[in-house]
Parts: C-alpha cells; sequence; structure tokens
C-alpha cells in the first residue's frame, strides 16, 4: 500500500542537494572525426591495393623474352611473394593496429597513410626485383 502524496506533507530541504556529476561524451567531436577519416582513408588504400594486385597480374608478361634469353624465374616469384602477400599482410596489420587504437581512444587515421606508403615501397622493392628476371644481353 503507498502513502498518497499531498503538497502539504513534502519537508523543506534544509541542506544543499549537490549536483550530479556531468559525464564527459563517449565520442568527441574529434574522435568521430578521427573514426571518419581512417574509415574513408582505409577504403581508399584498399582501393589502391586492390589495383596493384591487379597490375601485378601483369608481371608474367615481363618473361617473355625468356624464350631467347637466360632468365631468373626465381625472381618473379620473389617479387610477386613480396609485393602481394607483403601487401595483403601490411593491410590486415594496419587494419587491426586501427582498431586497436580506436578502441583505446587514441588517434589511427595515420595508419592507413602508412600503409600506402609501405605498398609504394613495396611495388619498388618488387619492381626492383623484376629488373633482375631478365639477364642483360
Amino acid at each position: 500500500m503507498t502513502v498518497p502524496q499531498h503538497p502539504h506533507y513534502l519537508i523543506p530541504q534544509s541542506y544543499p542537494v549537490p549536483a550530479v556529476p556531468v559525464k564527459p561524451a563517449r565520442w568527441t567531436p574529434w574522435r568521430i572525426v578521427d573514426l571518419v577519416t581512417t574509415l574513408v582513408l582505409f577504403a581508399v588504400y584498399g582501393v589502391v591495393l586492390l589495383a596493384l594486385l591487379y597490375y601485378s597480374l601483369f608481371w608474367t608478361m615481363g618473361i617473355d623474352a625468356c624464350t631467347y634469353r637466360e632468365c631468373d624465374e626465381g625472381k618473379l616469384g620473389s617479387a610477386y611473394v613480396v609485393h602481394d602477400i607483403g601487401g595483403i599482410a601490411l593491410f590486415v596489420v594496419l587494419a587491426i593496429l586501427a582498431a586497436v587504437l580506436t578502441v583505446m581512444r587514441k588517434p589511427a587515421f595515420w595508419a592507413p597513410l602508412l600503409g600506402v606508403a609501405g605498398q609504394v615501397g613495396l611495388l619498388f622493392v618488387a619492381l626492383n626485383l623484376l629488373d633482375q628476371v631478365v639477364a642483360p644481353l
């Protein structure tokens, strides 16, 4: 059974009521901008990676000269491993790193930028290996 509450039964408070602490927002504006920027940059990085993987399919045309020249096909395989498998591994590692940084509330927008720079570096290493496939005349 409940006691009816009437205005004349209310007791005035003789002590100050402490203010309720305000919790900070979970998603501050910089975190939202960082998350959106990171996702957009990872989407661009994924498109760049797919374009470079498609480009690497045409590297086998570089060994057409092997019909009349000495060739080292092992370097072609090494170029594929460095560029394709290394690029995919770099993407996965940086995606995991960005997720961990986002959970830890740290900026993660730099991870896909580092990934694109690393992918360009892997491309140059692979192209250097491809240059060594066909022996000079």
